[in-house]
């Protein structure tokens, strides 16, 4: 049946995310404090946003490796979360910044200490590295 169109439907990609974290959150706390976080650039665009408001525009600037595509879904999938909030002004051209929430706020400690260990990490490992015999 090659080239039939399918007759089932496809859940919204955010409808699926959001399914997926309230599941986790019932399971486990921990598991879905690290899913809300998971994403390879969530961590660097919650960083970027941290530092004030920010518009679309300075995110793609400060964050040039991530593409275009994923940046639209993770800033998505942070809102959908509540940890981001998109701010459109009704402006000519239409302006929108994104700033954190109070709860993506107290994330700052956390955040702090998991580059402390991030850094402790690399040090180590680096070490370690370089203590291997060849």
């Amino acid at each position: 049946m090659t080239g039939a169109p399918r007759s089932d439907t496809t859940d919204d990609p955010l409808d699926t995310h959001r399914k997926h974290i309230g599941a986790l959150e019932k399971e486990c706390p921990v598991r879905a404090a690290i899913n809300v976080l998971r994403g390879r650039w969530k961590p660097s665009i919650l960083c970027e946003i941290s530092r004030g408001p920010q518009r679309y525009s300075d995110l793609r600037r400060t964050l040039p490796q991530v593409s275009a595509q994923t940046m639209t879904v993770q800033l998505r999938e942070l809102e959908a979360d509540g940890l981001v909030i998109r701010d459109v002004y009704a402006e000519v051209p239409v302006r929108v910044e994104y700033r954190l929430t109070p709860l993506a706020e107290s994330l700052s400690e956390v955040m702090e200490q998991l580059e402390a260990w991030g850094e402790r990490y690399l040090a180590e490992r680096s070490e370690g590295q370089s203590q291997k015999p060849e």
